[in-house]
């Protein structure tokens, strides 16, 4: 395939993605990293390696939330875990948020919108009341509350949970991402729109909106799989996934992800990459790799 052929091909996956965008299915994202954060993440170094290293690397391995190469910090738990630990973990980090004084004026906007639910974390009475009501959960609709608290955690950004948080930020916005880039890397990538959750437990306690709407801000929880990353920008330059051109069934790459053969990531993430940890997706269920 020539280099027409490919942007040919290129511009049509994009189509389909804004028709799934337009109808709601999905979220096109874009995550600005700079150069010289990028190259770390993935054992390269800035004068000796290329751009076209790098890209083998973010298309093999994706782009992964700070917990998995800040151990350092302390590890609450396994990104799997969504037992009661995980859920006063959670009430303790809002309990706190709640409490200490604003580091910006969007937080306390946020805080003032929302007033009885921070009043509801303010009152350590509350914790057992929380924890007792997430544990009656269905095992989905709990792991579906745990990314939502986790999610206004990591995009308030006022507790520790920062130095190893589970997120990871992307943006809808394109001006957002140059910005947290120094308008250097800009990865592109989408996400399933999962702003429909309503969930069927009412005496869980719920945010209103988001807290930095400005922003765009999407949070994605553990990992960008690189079966989600379609291209990056770097220089105004495009690099594309290599996946997008191994069939013409665009739909199906967008619902499933690009087919990637990942057989030797277990031993390789470990040589290659900064990261201490690593992560597959099995079918749904996340098993990390140590």
């Amino acid at each position: 395939m020539d280099a027409t052929e490919r942007q040919l091909a290129y511009d049509n996956f994009l189509e389909r993605l804004e028709y799934f965008k337009k109808i709601g299915f999905i979220k096109i994202l874009k995550r600005g990293v700079t150069k010289k954060f990028a190259f770390q993440r993935v054992n390269l170094d800035l004068k000796y390696n290329s751009m076209d290293q790098f890209a083998e690397k973010i298309f093999y391995y994706g782009e992964k939330s700070k917990y998995f190469w800040e151990q350092k910090n302390g590890r609450k738990f396994s990104i799997n875990d969504f037992g009661n630990d995980v859920f006063q973990y959670i009430f303790e980090k809002l309990n706190e948020i709640s409490e200490k004084e604003d580091s910006n004026i969007g937080t306390t906007k946020y805080k003032l919108r929302n007033k009885k639910t921070f009043k509801y974390f303010c009152d350590l009475k509350n914790l057992a009341l929380f924890t007792q009501t997430a544990n009656h959960l269905e095992k989905e609709e709990r792991k579906q509350f745990r990314n939502y608290y986790f999610r206004i955690i990591h995009q308030l950004g006022e507790t520790d949970y920062k130095k190893n948080s589970l997120n990871v930020s992307g943006t809808e916005n394109e001006e957002i991402a140059n910005q947290f880039s120094n308008s250097e890397i800009t990865i592109n990538f989408w996400d399933f729109n999962f702003n429909q959750f309503q969930p069927s437990n009412k005496e869980m306690p719920l945010f209103t909106g988001k807290p930095y709407k400005n922003q765009h801000e999407i949070s994605v929880f553990g990992v960008i799989f690189p079966h989600y990353i379609h291209s990056f920008k770097y220089n105004k330059q495009y690099f594309y996934n290599p996946a997008l051109f191994n069939g013409t069934d665009f739909d199906s790459m967008i619902f499933g992800g690009f087919d990637i053969d990942q057989t030797e990531l277990e031993s390789k993430f470990k040589t290659e990459t900064s990261y201490e940890i690593g992560l597959n997706d099995n079918g749904g269920e996340l098993t990390e790799i140590v």
